[in-house]
């Protein structure tokens, strides 16, 4: 998988990182970085792809924070108990 991430040309960063996020969902920040070095880039190449690479990051992290507190809500195990009321009245 690795080699495929080296070899496959960068047309934009965006699409570059979402596509090693495919590949290999759970690369920390350290390899994608050797993953750049092996392609042999210019550091004004880098830069876009290691903040994008960031910004990916950030959002993903933002992400699970709220899913994991939105499941933790007295909200959410209020609509749970319902969703099993009407299951166990359909029974």
């Amino acid at each position: 998988m690795i080699l495929k991430i080296v070899m496959s040309p960068i047309e934009s960063p965006s699409d570059y990182v979402k596509q090693r996020r495919m590949r290999l969902p759970d690369l920390p920040f350290s390899e994608f970085q050797k993953i750049l070095d092996m392609k042999g880039l210019k550091k004004t190449e880098l830069v876009p792809l290691l903040e994008q690479f960031k910004q990916l990051e950030n959002a993903d992290a933002m992400h699970a924070a709220k899913s994991h507190i939105a499941h933790d809500s007295p909200e959410h195990e209020a609509v749970s108990i319902k969703r099993l009321e009407r299951l166990i009245k359909k029974i």
